[in-house]
């Protein structure tokens, strides 16, 4: 059984409209750091599970726009700690996207995106 949070309640949802972007791209050094040691898809999927179990929905998509792959963890159950609150990665392809997205949530925000609701975007790429 899932250790997500199982209520046969109705939900409480922000709506997507209130739904904050965070950590849009990274900076120099934490790509550098994410550089360092390439994720094997084996790991990128048991990190996706993890997201999950945080309450983030998870959905892949080509972007046109800038003809890529993008993936997408967006939390709108208010049940959770980062209700109201989203992360994308983009990339080649879709180990490259994991990759990205788990760096963003696991490593620099620590599983707690809340923090960076109010900051600027920076970096060049994610």
């Amino acid at each position: 059984m899932s250790k997500r949070q199982n209520n046969t309640k109705k939900i409480e949802k922000v709506p997507f409209s209130d739904i904050v972007w965070v950590i849009d791209n990274l900076s120099n050094d934490e790509l550098a750091m994410h550089d360092k040691e390439p994720m094997k898809a084996e790991d990128g999927v048991l990190k996706l599970s993890e997201l999950v179990e945080l309450g983030f929905k998870v959905s892949v998509k080509w972007d046109d726009y800038n003809d890529c792959m993008m993936i997408s963890a967006v939390c709108d159950d208010k049940r959770y700690d980062n209700a109201g609150l989203a992360v994308s990665a983009r990339g080649d392809d879709l180990i490259d996207c994991v990759s990205i997205l788990v760096f963003k949530v696991f490593v620099v925000a620590d599983s707690d995106l809340r923090g960076f609701a109010d900051k600027k975007p920076k970096g060049v790429r994610g």
